[in-house]
């Protein structure tokens, strides 16, 4: 006896989601661990947005009902929101695909083609999330960075030349103070496209920080 499916457009989007253990959904999508949630079912703590760069946590998601939120900039949504806008998918194959993480035997099984184009969406997402994920730490490491940098060198100021001469041995250290408070700057208040650029210009040719000075 053949296996039943159940039709798709027969069942509704609360079915679906009223047999979803939402916690498995968001940590399987976003590929990392959920924090645990408040009594209100909202995680106790922020983790880094998936659809933007940003430098403070900002995204929150709930367990029990299965919605996110970010607070910063991309709004929230349910759980089908959500897994449309992590994977580009339709609101149909967003149904389907949460309907089979429910367990629920639904349509008919995907074609060679559509588990293709999915494999290749899925691959797409993860590539873009590890991307994220790389920029997110490389814009901790870097702040940390021009910090040490602008702090050493009024440290140096501080101290005072001894003579004129040492003074112009070491005058990069203004271009190194300059320089680091121009980037902090830019990671602290700048927008994505700022912090990309600047992204792009200190980390190209392998590099994972911009010269301040000699010895740097």
């Amino acid at each position: 006896m053949g296996r039943h499916f159940l039709h798709l457009a027969k069942i509704s989007p609360d079915e679906i989601a009223s047999a979803l253990d939402f916690r498995s959904v968001f940590e399987t999508i976003l590929g990392r661990d959920i924090p645990d949630a408040k009594d209100n079912g909202w995680s106790r703590r922020l983790l880094h947005c998936p659809f933007h760069s940003d430098r403070n946590p900002s995204f929150g998601v709930n367990v029990e009902t299965g919605r996110y939120k970010c607070f910063s900039a991309c709004g929230g949504g349910d759980i089908f929101d959500f897994y449309r806008k992590m994977t580009g998918a339709s609101f149909s194959e967003a149904k389907l695909a949460l309907a089979r993480m429910a367990g629920l035997e639904v349509g008919a099984p995907l074609s060679p083609k559509q588990r293709i184009e999915m494999a290749a969406r899925v691959q797409r997402q993860e590539c873009q999330r590890e991307a994220l994920s790389r920029f997110h730490q490389w814009q901790v490491e870097y702040s940390s960075l021009c910090g040490e940098v602008a702090l050493g060198v009024r440290r140096r100021f501080l101290e005072g030349f001894k003579s004129m001469e040492e003074a112009e041995a070491e005058s990069y250290l203004f271009h190194a103070l300059s320089l680091a408070e121009y980037h902090l700057e830019i990671l602290c208040s700048g927008d994505d496209l700022a912090k990309a650029e600047l992204y792009w210009e200190v980390t190209k040719n392998g590099k994972r920080g911009a010269r301040f000075g000699d010895g740097s």
